[in-house]
Protein backbone atom coordinates (compact mmCIF):
# COMPACT_ATOMS: atom_id res chain seq x y z
CA UNK A 1 0.00 0.00 0.00
CA UNK A 2 1.29 3.40 -0.70
CA UNK A 3 1.96 5.87 2.28
CA UNK A 4 -0.85 8.00 2.43
CA UNK A 5 1.19 10.75 3.53
CA UNK A 6 5.30 10.63 3.14
CA UNK A 7 5.28 8.79 -0.63
CA UNK A 8 6.88 11.22 -2.67
CA UNK A 9 6.84 12.23 -6.62
CA UNK A 10 9.67 13.18 -8.51
CA UNK A 11 7.37 15.66 -10.90
CA UNK A 12 4.78 16.83 -8.31
CA UNK A 13 5.11 20.84 -7.89
CA UNK A 14 3.66 20.34 -4.69
CA UNK A 15 6.58 18.55 -3.38
CA UNK A 16 7.43 19.77 0.32
CA UNK A 17 10.91 20.20 1.61
CA UNK A 18 10.93 18.34 5.17
CA UNK A 19 13.30 16.06 6.97
CA UNK A 20 16.98 16.12 4.90
CA UNK A 21 15.87 19.03 3.25
CA UNK A 22 13.81 20.92 5.83
CA UNK A 23 15.54 23.18 8.21
CA UNK A 24 14.69 24.26 11.85
CA UNK A 25 13.92 27.80 10.33
CA UNK A 26 11.27 26.05 8.60
CA UNK A 27 9.73 24.84 11.33
CA UNK A 28 9.69 28.34 13.24
CA UNK A 29 8.03 30.34 10.69
CA UNK A 30 5.49 27.14 9.98
CA UNK A 31 3.67 27.39 12.59
CA UNK A 32 3.13 31.32 13.26
CA UNK A 33 1.91 31.16 9.57
CA UNK A 34 -0.26 28.33 10.18
CA UNK A 35 -1.75 30.51 13.10
CA UNK A 36 -2.62 33.61 10.85
CA UNK A 37 -3.77 31.25 7.95
CA UNK A 38 -6.29 29.58 10.30
CA UNK A 39 -7.73 32.64 11.53
CA UNK A 40 -8.00 34.43 8.57
CA UNK A 41 -9.73 31.90 6.61
CA UNK A 42 -12.36 32.31 9.71
CA UNK A 43 -12.59 35.41 9.88
CA UNK A 44 -11.64 36.86 6.15
CA UNK A 45 -14.00 34.70 4.56
CA UNK A 46 -16.85 34.51 7.00
CA UNK A 47 -16.68 31.48 8.32
CA UNK A 48 -18.31 31.45 11.90
CA UNK A 49 -19.52 28.08 11.89
CA UNK A 50 -15.64 27.34 12.21
CA UNK A 51 -15.37 29.33 14.71
CA UNK A 52 -15.74 27.09 17.99
CA UNK A 53 -13.63 23.85 16.01
CA UNK A 54 -10.71 26.46 14.79
CA UNK A 55 -10.05 28.24 17.90
CA UNK A 56 -7.88 25.67 19.77
CA UNK A 57 -5.81 25.01 16.42
CA UNK A 58 -5.00 28.66 15.84
CA UNK A 59 -4.18 29.73 19.56
CA UNK A 60 -1.90 26.11 19.88
CA UNK A 61 -0.07 26.97 16.70
CA UNK A 62 0.42 30.59 17.97
CA UNK A 63 1.91 29.07 21.47
CA UNK A 64 4.03 26.93 19.64
CA UNK A 65 5.27 29.25 17.14
CA UNK A 66 6.55 31.44 20.09
CA UNK A 67 7.70 28.22 22.15
CA UNK A 68 10.34 27.78 18.96
CA UNK A 69 11.16 31.09 18.13
CA UNK A 70 12.30 31.12 22.00
CA UNK A 71 14.22 27.75 22.00
CA UNK A 72 15.91 28.67 18.58
CA UNK A 73 17.03 32.34 19.60
CA UNK A 74 18.24 30.72 22.90
CA UNK A 75 20.33 27.59 20.94
CA UNK A 76 21.77 30.10 18.24
CA UNK A 77 23.15 32.83 21.33
CA UNK A 78 24.65 29.70 23.19
CA UNK A 79 26.32 28.44 20.24
CA UNK A 80 28.53 31.59 20.05
CA UNK A 81 28.40 31.04 24.13
CA UNK A 82 26.54 34.71 24.61
CA UNK A 83 24.61 32.80 27.24
CA UNK A 84 24.16 29.52 28.89
CA UNK A 85 22.82 26.58 26.86
CA UNK A 86 18.38 26.74 27.51
CA UNK A 87 17.00 25.41 30.60
CA UNK A 88 15.16 21.85 30.51
CA UNK A 89 11.85 23.15 31.01
CA UNK A 90 9.96 21.10 27.95
CA UNK A 91 7.38 23.23 26.99
CA UNK A 92 7.30 26.28 29.86
CA UNK A 93 7.62 29.04 27.25
CA UNK A 94 7.33 31.58 30.20
CA UNK A 95 11.17 29.85 31.73
CA UNK A 96 12.17 29.96 28.10
CA UNK A 97 11.34 33.98 28.08
CA UNK A 98 12.54 34.66 31.44
CA UNK A 99 16.09 32.62 30.71
CA UNK A 100 16.40 35.04 27.79
CA UNK A 101 15.23 38.21 29.81
CA UNK A 102 17.30 37.38 32.41
CA UNK A 103 20.79 36.36 30.93
CA UNK A 104 20.35 40.25 29.53
CA UNK A 105 22.11 39.44 25.85
CA UNK A 106 24.77 42.36 25.29
CA UNK A 107 22.65 43.78 22.60
CA UNK A 108 19.99 47.07 22.90
CA UNK A 109 18.19 45.68 20.00
CA UNK A 110 17.53 41.83 21.48
CA UNK A 111 16.58 43.61 24.58
CA UNK A 112 14.17 45.49 23.53
CA UNK A 113 12.44 42.40 21.16
CA UNK A 114 12.92 40.06 23.94
CA UNK A 115 10.67 42.65 26.56
CA UNK A 116 8.11 43.16 23.52
CA UNK A 117 7.21 39.42 23.72
CA UNK A 118 6.25 39.53 27.79
CA UNK A 119 2.99 40.15 26.87
CA UNK A 120 2.12 37.28 25.15
CA UNK A 121 4.38 34.85 26.63
CA UNK A 122 2.14 36.16 30.04
CA UNK A 123 -0.49 35.55 28.22
CA UNK A 124 -0.14 31.95 26.57
CA UNK A 125 1.77 30.86 29.48
CA UNK A 126 -1.22 31.94 31.71
CA UNK A 127 -4.00 29.82 30.38
CA UNK A 128 -0.90 26.77 29.23
CA UNK A 129 2.13 26.82 30.87
CA UNK A 130 2.68 23.21 29.38
CA UNK A 131 1.04 22.78 26.33
CA UNK A 132 -1.55 20.69 27.27
CA UNK A 133 -4.32 23.05 27.55
CA UNK A 134 -4.83 24.53 23.97
CA UNK A 135 -4.21 20.21 22.34
CA UNK A 136 -6.67 18.69 25.01
CA UNK A 137 -10.21 18.69 25.57
CA UNK A 138 -8.82 17.65 29.22
CA UNK A 139 -5.48 17.81 31.06
CA UNK A 140 -3.33 14.76 31.91
CA UNK A 141 -4.78 15.30 35.59
CA UNK A 142 -8.57 15.03 34.33
CA UNK A 143 -9.32 18.61 34.77
CA UNK A 144 -11.25 20.40 31.88
CA UNK A 145 -8.94 22.47 29.87
CA UNK A 146 -9.00 26.60 30.02
CA UNK A 147 -12.37 25.83 32.49
CA UNK A 148 -12.39 29.51 33.55
CA UNK A 149 -12.65 31.01 30.25
CA UNK A 150 -16.03 30.87 28.11
CA UNK A 151 -15.22 32.91 24.76
CA UNK A 152 -12.25 34.73 22.81
CA UNK A 153 -12.60 37.26 19.76
CA UNK A 154 -10.71 35.65 17.16
CA UNK A 155 -10.46 39.01 15.38
CA UNK A 156 -8.65 40.01 18.01
CA UNK A 157 -6.48 37.15 17.94
CA UNK A 158 -5.59 37.41 14.51
CA UNK A 159 -4.60 41.69 14.74
CA UNK A 160 -2.25 40.24 17.67
CA UNK A 161 -1.07 37.15 15.78
CA UNK A 162 0.46 39.32 13.24
CA UNK A 163 2.01 41.40 15.83
CA UNK A 164 3.27 38.85 17.38
CA UNK A 165 5.05 37.38 12.96
CA UNK A 166 6.85 40.90 13.13
CA UNK A 167 7.83 41.01 16.41
CA UNK A 168 9.49 37.03 16.57
CA UNK A 169 10.73 37.89 12.88
CA UNK A 170 12.46 41.13 14.38
CA UNK A 171 13.75 38.87 17.19
CA UNK A 172 15.74 36.25 15.07
CA UNK A 173 16.80 38.55 12.14
CA UNK A 174 18.63 40.83 14.92
CA UNK A 175 20.00 37.44 16.64
CA UNK A 176 21.52 36.29 13.13
CA UNK A 177 23.18 39.46 12.62
CA UNK A 178 24.34 39.80 16.02
CA UNK A 179 25.92 36.13 15.39
CA UNK A 180 27.51 37.07 12.22
CA UNK A 181 29.00 40.38 13.65
CA UNK A 182 30.80 38.37 17.10
CA UNK A 183 32.74 36.52 14.88
CA UNK A 184 34.52 40.61 14.52
CA UNK A 185 35.25 40.36 18.35
CA UNK A 186 34.24 44.25 17.52
CA UNK A 187 31.61 44.12 21.07
CA UNK A 188 32.10 44.30 24.89
CA UNK A 189 29.75 42.16 27.60
CA UNK A 190 27.01 45.37 27.27
CA UNK A 191 27.28 46.20 23.52
CA UNK A 192 27.54 44.32 20.56
CA UNK A 193 29.20 45.93 17.39
CA UNK A 194 25.78 47.35 16.67
CA UNK A 195 25.30 48.77 19.88
CA UNK A 196 29.05 50.83 19.78
CA UNK A 197 27.65 52.59 16.13
CA UNK A 198 25.21 53.93 17.89
CA UNK A 199 27.59 55.06 20.27
CA UNK A 200 29.74 56.51 17.52
CA UNK A 201 26.64 58.43 16.31
CA UNK A 202 25.99 60.19 20.03
CA UNK A 203 29.86 60.84 20.54
CA UNK A 204 30.61 62.30 17.04
CA UNK A 205 33.68 63.19 15.34
CA UNK A 206 37.14 62.11 17.25
CA UNK A 207 38.19 65.72 16.44
CA UNK A 208 35.59 66.98 18.79
CA UNK A 209 36.57 64.86 21.48
CA UNK A 210 38.47 67.66 22.63
CA UNK A 211 35.35 69.94 23.16
CA UNK A 212 33.53 70.87 26.08
CA UNK A 213 30.42 68.96 24.62
CA UNK A 214 32.01 65.75 24.75
CA UNK A 215 31.86 65.27 28.84
CA UNK A 216 27.73 65.51 28.09
CA UNK A 217 27.94 63.49 24.55
CA UNK A 218 29.50 60.51 26.60
CA UNK A 219 27.07 61.06 29.89
CA UNK A 220 24.27 60.58 27.18
CA UNK A 221 25.53 57.37 25.26
CA UNK A 222 26.12 56.35 29.52
CA UNK A 223 22.73 56.85 29.90
CA UNK A 224 20.95 55.23 27.34
CA UNK A 225 23.12 52.13 26.90
CA UNK A 226 23.15 52.04 30.66
CA UNK A 227 26.72 51.68 31.00
CA UNK A 228 28.75 53.09 34.10
CA UNK A 229 32.45 55.22 33.41
CA UNK A 230 34.39 52.41 32.77
CA UNK A 231 31.70 49.98 30.51
CA UNK A 232 32.09 53.21 28.60
CA UNK A 233 35.23 53.21 28.49
CA UNK A 234 36.07 49.88 27.51
CA UNK A 235 32.99 50.13 24.54
CA UNK A 236 35.82 53.28 22.87
CA UNK A 237 38.58 51.38 22.94
CA UNK A 238 36.63 48.44 20.78
CA UNK A 239 35.71 51.43 18.42
CA UNK A 240 39.24 52.54 17.95
CA UNK A 241 40.64 49.31 17.83
CA UNK A 242 38.47 48.63 14.90
CA UNK A 243 39.27 49.35 11.20
CA UNK A 244 35.67 49.77 9.90
CA UNK A 245 34.50 51.72 12.79
CA UNK A 246 37.45 53.95 13.80
CA UNK A 247 37.42 55.34 10.21
CA UNK A 248 33.88 56.60 10.39
CA UNK A 249 35.04 58.73 13.59
CA UNK A 250 38.11 59.88 11.52
CA UNK A 251 40.72 57.97 12.57
CA UNK A 252 42.36 56.40 9.68
CA UNK A 253 44.38 53.44 9.54
CA UNK A 254 47.23 52.19 6.94
CA UNK A 255 46.57 49.17 4.68
CA UNK A 256 49.17 46.49 6.02
CA UNK A 257 51.32 46.54 2.93
CA UNK A 258 50.11 48.52 -0.13
CA UNK A 259 50.67 52.31 0.01
CA UNK A 260 48.09 55.36 -1.08
CA UNK A 261 50.40 56.49 -4.19
CA UNK A 262 50.88 52.62 -5.52
CA UNK A 263 47.56 51.79 -5.15
CA UNK A 264 46.46 54.49 -6.77
CA UNK A 265 48.70 54.02 -9.87
CA UNK A 266 47.75 50.01 -10.06
CA UNK A 267 44.29 51.24 -10.83
CA UNK A 268 44.70 53.72 -12.67
CA UNK A 269 46.75 51.84 -15.21
CA UNK A 270 44.00 48.94 -14.66
CA UNK A 271 41.31 51.68 -15.47
CA UNK A 272 43.19 52.61 -18.69
CA UNK A 273 43.27 49.07 -19.04
CA UNK A 274 39.73 48.10 -18.93
CA UNK A 275 38.15 51.38 -20.66
CA UNK A 276 40.30 50.25 -23.49
CA UNK A 277 38.62 46.50 -23.70
CA UNK A 278 35.05 47.92 -23.32
CA UNK A 279 34.18 49.90 -26.66
CA UNK A 280 32.63 47.87 -28.38
CA UNK A 281 33.26 45.97 -31.66
CA UNK A 282 33.14 47.88 -34.69
CA UNK A 283 31.15 45.70 -37.99
CA UNK A 284 28.22 43.60 -38.57
CA UNK A 285 27.37 41.35 -35.77
CA UNK A 286 27.76 38.36 -37.68
CA UNK A 287 30.95 39.24 -39.34
CA UNK A 288 34.15 37.60 -37.98
CA UNK A 289 36.08 39.68 -35.28
CA UNK A 290 38.89 41.47 -35.90
CA UNK A 291 42.00 39.46 -34.99
CA UNK A 292 44.34 42.14 -34.51
CA UNK A 293 41.64 43.30 -31.69
CA UNK A 294 42.74 39.87 -30.32
CA UNK A 295 46.51 40.52 -30.74
CA UNK A 296 46.55 44.17 -28.83
CA UNK A 297 43.78 42.71 -26.22
CA UNK A 298 46.43 40.10 -25.07
CA UNK A 299 49.27 42.73 -25.74
CA UNK A 300 47.69 45.07 -23.37
CA UNK A 301 46.76 42.62 -20.69
CA UNK A 302 50.34 41.65 -20.56
CA UNK A 303 51.59 44.50 -20.61
CA UNK A 304 49.64 45.55 -17.50
CA UNK A 305 50.51 42.04 -15.71
CA UNK A 306 54.29 42.39 -16.29
CA UNK A 307 53.80 46.47 -14.99
CA UNK A 308 51.90 44.91 -11.49
CA UNK A 309 54.38 41.58 -11.22
CA UNK A 310 57.46 44.62 -11.40
CA UNK A 311 55.79 47.60 -9.31
CA UNK A 312 54.21 44.78 -6.23
CA UNK A 313 55.84 42.58 -3.94
CA UNK A 314 53.69 39.33 -3.27
CA UNK A 315 52.49 41.11 0.34
CA UNK A 316 51.36 44.01 -1.79
CA UNK A 317 49.74 41.64 -4.57
CA UNK A 318 47.63 39.82 -1.50
CA UNK A 319 46.97 42.88 -0.40
CA UNK A 320 45.49 43.93 -3.62
CA UNK A 321 43.39 40.83 -3.46
CA UNK A 322 42.39 41.10 0.38
CA UNK A 323 40.75 44.52 -0.89
CA UNK A 324 38.93 43.39 -3.49
CA UNK A 325 37.63 39.70 -1.84
CA UNK A 326 36.91 42.22 1.10
CA UNK A 327 34.50 44.84 -0.70
CA UNK A 328 33.08 41.89 -3.18
CA UNK A 329 31.54 39.75 -0.16
CA UNK A 330 31.09 42.69 2.15
CA UNK A 331 33.38 41.23 4.93
CA UNK A 332 33.18 43.83 7.76
CA UNK A 333 36.56 45.73 8.15
CA UNK A 334 37.64 43.49 11.23
CA UNK A 335 38.15 40.61 8.97
CA UNK A 336 40.36 42.57 6.64
CA UNK A 337 43.71 41.04 8.40
CA UNK A 338 42.31 37.43 8.31
CA UNK A 339 41.42 37.91 4.85
CA UNK A 340 44.79 38.87 3.66
CA UNK A 341 46.73 35.95 5.89
CA UNK A 342 44.59 33.22 4.61
CA UNK A 343 45.02 34.83 0.64
CA UNK A 344 48.89 35.20 1.51
CA UNK A 345 49.23 31.70 2.47
CA UNK A 346 47.37 30.63 -1.09
CA UNK A 347 49.34 32.25 -3.43
CA UNK A 348 52.75 30.30 -4.86
CA UNK A 349 55.01 31.97 -6.46
CA UNK A 350 54.25 30.00 -9.59
CA UNK A 351 50.99 30.89 -9.54
CA UNK A 352 51.26 34.59 -9.20
CA UNK A 353 51.48 35.95 -12.71
CA UNK A 354 48.15 33.77 -13.36
CA UNK A 355 46.58 35.20 -10.79
CA UNK A 356 47.55 38.67 -11.67
CA UNK A 357 45.48 37.69 -15.38
CA UNK A 358 41.88 37.01 -12.88
CA UNK A 359 41.96 39.69 -10.80
CA UNK A 360 42.96 42.33 -14.22
CA UNK A 361 40.04 40.34 -15.72
CA UNK A 362 36.95 41.72 -13.30
CA UNK A 363 34.98 44.29 -13.94
CA UNK A 364 33.95 45.25 -10.61
CA UNK A 365 37.47 45.38 -9.54
CA UNK A 366 37.80 49.45 -9.06
CA UNK A 367 34.44 49.17 -7.38
CA UNK A 368 34.99 46.38 -4.96
CA UNK A 369 38.39 47.62 -3.87
CA UNK A 370 37.17 50.69 -2.95
CA UNK A 371 34.67 49.40 -0.97
CA UNK A 372 37.27 46.82 0.64
CA UNK A 373 39.41 50.30 1.20
CA UNK A 374 36.65 51.79 3.41
CA UNK A 375 35.61 48.79 5.08
CA UNK A 376 39.42 48.41 5.93
CA UNK A 377 39.78 51.96 7.53
CA UNK A 378 41.20 53.87 4.76
CA UNK A 379 38.29 56.15 3.89
CA UNK A 380 40.37 59.08 1.97
CA UNK A 381 42.51 56.42 -0.24
CA UNK A 382 38.86 55.26 -1.12
CA UNK A 383 37.55 58.60 -2.47
CA UNK A 384 40.69 59.03 -4.60
CA UNK A 385 40.45 55.73 -5.91
CA UNK A 386 36.61 56.97 -6.97
CA UNK A 387 38.20 59.68 -8.90
CA UNK A 388 39.16 57.22 -11.61
CA UNK A 389 37.24 57.04 -14.45
CA UNK A 390 36.69 54.08 -16.44
CA UNK A 391 34.79 54.25 -19.66
CA UNK A 392 31.70 52.36 -19.74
Amino acid sequence: MTDPFFESSPHSEWNACVGSQGSEEAYVDGYIEAAITLVSAVVDNNHPESLDTLAMPILFNGRHALELSLKFVIARLSEIKAIADRPKTDHDIFAYWKHLHDASVGDKTIQSVIGALRPFVDSLSAIDNDGQQLRYAKTLDGKVSLESIATIDLLLVKENLLVLRKILARLRERVEEYVHERYTETFTQECSRKDLLDIMGILGEYATWTDKSFTERKNEARERFRLSGRQLSKAIDKIKSSRELSALIGIEKNLAHLSDNKMEIILQKWGEFSSSQRKKLEGDLFECPDLNQFEDYYKKRKDLNDFISSSLTLDEFSDLCALYYLGRDLKFGEQYDTVLHYTKSQFAIQTYGSHINYLISKCNLLECVIDGVERAGRPSLANKLREIIVEK
